[in-house]
């Protein structure tokens, strides 16, 4: 087949940078570009910044080194799903990978802008399940992201307030930088920055809520997708900065590290050292993540969705059958606390909701729709899953990304052979189910 000339080249406000062909080679792919500078030495525990300019052409043909974590056990149940491989680690982590059907500049197509889950200690922006070409294919374009883990991006601690100015959130704003860089960059890689839609899962599904919670993130996004990080009425989630920092200073004192160790100790051997002794001091939930500090993060995101005091965009929300065992709390189940944010928006005038739940019992073994099945239905990747999927799957998981760049574009939710996906009203309190025999509205 004959493949047009594509001229992978463009300048974004840094220098120029390369990309290469995806395996689709009328797509192009950046891997590795810097949106933030390193967040070493000086800055490590500092607000994210603008990334140093280059000269010449810099070649982004592989991915960056992995944000420094806990690795997975071989043979663990998500080692063996989402992690066969182990990339290289390293603090200077904060590049993000783009997938664009245009580099001639010329078009203006959604983006939609992807931050992984992983408890915020764990996980990477291009993990095998993670991949563009489904969303080029339906004219978008994708942008996964990097962020600070575990202490480098959460940790808050009254020495380090006193020396940036804030404490913990760190990789919020690491989040709200790479928003400016696309924002800014984005007609560069046939992007319209005045259609990005952030969308995460799990604890990237958190940082969304947090996003939609943040000052400094209005005006970055017009639509936002939260997947698998509970609804309304899973309360306790948010701890405030003077909590944290408390848990911090107990933390370091009971391994004998002063503040200068924070700022200067090898970045792996303080990740490790801090995990399990922030975790006892914490106590009950993640051990590392947003802070209601009142700079950064001025109010729990609960309090914001609660009164519907998110800014102007577009929201889907929903769960897996399998998220019970993180979010059924308080006498609801994961599907009733979706449901729950849902009806609470329209009882406060927000009128831009879509609300899905996906129980397709995964084939293979008796894992059920355990949490984080759903990612390679709406990546389109089910062909480097082992899992033995039947034609049903594969229909489900054209028509999810079908869904998901539908929402991203704007617009009424509507994908060819398929039924309108429309917003949760109260007249019509409906969420879309997903499995590998059923695709539609259903009553919530």
């Amino acid at each position: 087949m004959f493949v047009k000339s594509v001229n992978r080249v463009i300048q974004v406000r840094q220098g120029k940078i390369e990309g290469v062909p995806a395996g689709n080679p009328s797509y192009t792919v950046f891997r590795g570009v810097p949106f933030a500078a390193a967040p070493v030495g000086n800055d490590r525990f500092r607000p994210a910044r603008d990334p140093e300019p280059w000269e010449g052409v810099r070649r982004c043909d592989r991915f960056a080194p992995i944000g420094i974590q806990h690795r997975w056990n071989e043979g663990d149940f998500y080692q063996k799903e989402f992690y066969p491989d182990s990339p290289d680690m390293s603090e200077d982590s904060l590049y993000c990978n783009i997938w664009t059907p245009d580099t001639t500049g010329e078009k203006r197509l959604p983006v939609l802008v992807w931050i992984h889950g992983g408890a915020n200690m764990h996980g990477f922006s291009y993990e095998m399940e993670f991949d563009g070409e489904a969303i080029c294919k339906r004219g978008c374009v994708l942008v996964s992201i990097a962020y600070r883990l575990g202490a480098l991006g959460w940790l808050a601690h009254p020495a380090l307030a006193e020396r940036a100015g804030i404490s913990g959130n760190w990789a919020l704003t690491d989040c709200v930088q790479a928003l400016r860089w696309v924002r800014e960059n984005a007609p560069a890689f046939g992007g319209d920055p005045e259609r990005v839609t952030i969308f995460g899962q799990s604890a990237g599904g958190g940082i969304v809520k947090a996003l939609l919670s943040m000052p400094d993130a209005k005006g970055l996004f017009s639509g936002a997708i939260i997947q698998s990080a509970g609804g309304l009425g899973f309360t306790g989630r948010y701890r405030t900065r003077e909590m944290l920092e408390d848990a911090a200073v107990h933390a370091c004192e009971s391994l004998g590290l002063t503040p200068d160790d924070l700022l200067h100790m090898d970045a792996t051997r303080l990740t490790t050292s801090l995990a399990e002794a922030h975790a006892k001091a914490v106590g009950a939930g993640l051990p590392f993540g947003p802070c209601v500090d009142g700079k950064i993060l001025p109010v729990s995101p609960e309090e914001c969705l609660r009164e519907g005091k998110w800014p102007d965009a577009r929201v889907m929300i929903g769960c897996v059958a399998g998220d019970d065992m993180l979010f059924g709390r308080e006498g609801s189940s994961a599907r009733e606390q979706v449901a729950l944010f849902a009806e609470n928006a329209v009882r406060v005038g927000r009128k831009d909701v879509w609300a899905y739940y996906f129980d397709r019992m995964m084939p293979g073994d008796e894992a059920g729709a355990f949490h984080s099945a759903e990612l390679w239905y709406v990546f389109g990747t089910l062909d480097r899953c082992w899992r033995p999927f039947v034609p049903g799957d594969w229909a489900l998981s054209q028509a999810m990304t079908d869904y998901w760049c539908a929402f991203a574009k704007g617009g009424a939710v509507t994908v060819a052979g398929q039924e309108e996906w429309t917003s949760y009203s109260a007249a019509s309190p409906m969420l879309m189910r997903f499995n590998e025999t059923t695709i539609g509205l259903e009553k919530a």
